[in-house]
């Protein structure tokens, strides 16, 4: 049997007594629930299919970023588009829990774990499990936003722009309450997509900002760095990749081209 827990609270996992659990947070639950549980199923199917005649190792991580060390990654994706909102839209606020804390690893980590629990298995030919979390380092959800800001705000007075103010964080409640209002109210200057791409935007981070429900970490060599130390340096290689969102307008157009960048 495989049970599904979807919950942001502590749940008792002893009554279950053996079977094969699927953790995971409320908000993937809610937004796409079939997904959840197709996923669930057919990792339950591959167990049962190759179980007896294969040896079926599982690795899990959170939330991946940049190279620890220089910030490097090949695809922009996860805390990504929260970096580009921030930088580009300037929003009059954000949505979340902003105690929450946010699981983020970095992408060298997760792969020198991977490598040793592959090792792992090819020394013994038993299945492994591994979980690459951040454990104690996850961080604050309001933190790792006025680190992103504190990193724009850096770049933007490298090229004589103004500061933009902090961006307020506003519970769920209070955006669904808000959205209900504007969506009768329609007042001038907020169109309709500026709510759809908010509402893509909140379906992309939005799990990770609203819900601090993650896995310990589990059979890792060695501890997820500090997001404190390597965040800097992954906000800092987005906007290098992203260089009109922190100049001039006059400045970039007469600027020599730029390399193509790639995609939040």
């Amino acid at each position: 049997d495989l049970v599904l827990i979807a919950a942001d609270r502590q749940v008792d996992l002893s009554r279950f007594g053996g079977k094969r659990l699927l953790e995971r947070g409320t908000k993937p639950a809610i937004n796409d629930g079939p997904a959840l549980i197709r996923k669930a199923l057919a990792e339950r199917s591959l167990r049962e299919e190759f179980g007896a005649r294969l040896p079926i190792s599982t690795f899990s991580c959170s939330l991946v970023v940049g190279d620890s060390r220089t910030g490097e990654i090949a695809r922009f994706n996860g805390l990504y588009p929260l970096i580009k909102f921030l930088a580009t839209f300037n929003p009059p606020f954000l949505v979340g829990n902003k105690d929450g804390l946010l699981d983020i690893v970095p992408v060298d980590w997760v792969v020198s774990e991977l490598h040793a629990m592959v090792l792992r298995c090819a020394a013994d030919g038993t299945p492994h499990e591994c979980v690459a979390s951040a454990g104690p380092h996850r961080v604050r959800y309001e933190t790792t936003v006025r680190l992103i800001e504190e990193r724009i705000a850096l770049a933007r007075r490298r090229h004589g722009l103004p500061e933009l103010a902090p961006v307020p964080i506003l519970r769920d409640r209070q955006w669904g309450f808000l959205k209900r209002a504007l969506a009768a109210w329609q007042p001038p200057g907020i169109s309709r997509s500026d709510f759809r791409y908010f509402e893509r935007l909140l379906r992309v981070y939005g799990t990770y900002a609203s819900s601090d429900r993650v896995r310990a970490p589990l059979h890792v060599g060695t501890p997820s760095p500090d997001p404190m130390a390597f965040l800097p340096g992954v906000v800092d290689h987005w906007i290098a990749h992203h260089p009109r969102t922190v100049r001039p307008q006059a400045s970039t157009a007469s600027s020599a081209p730029a390399a193509q960048e790639q995609p939040a």
